[in-house]
């Protein structure tokens, strides 16, 4: 059996880019729950641009990225007796 041409959106394996890390894309319900808010509260925050935007994956669908989302929760200031004897 003859095997199809291979074209320019085949490439060969050793021409083929090394893969990447592989992101977790969060529905809008799930980061809510993450970050203890709603999803009002969250399209808040994007529109004012205090956490980080979705991508559309959809014509009526959007996810957040979660290694994003993760910076986010990092970066947020701890709360409490921090250094405290």
């Amino acid at each position: 059996m003859r095997q199809p041409p291979r074209g320019p959106s085949a490439p060969d394996a050793d021409t083929a880019p090394p893969p990447g890390p592989v992101v977790r894309l969060l529905s809008t319900a799930e980061v809510g729950k993450l970050i203890g808010c709603s999803r009002t509260t969250l399209h808040r925050r994007v529109r004012a641009g205090t956490f980080p935007a979705p991508i559309r994956t959809g014509p009526n669908s959007v996810r957040y990225r979660g290694d994003e989302v993760q910076d986010w929760i990092d970066s947020r200031e701890r709360v409490g007796n921090v250094g405290a004897d």
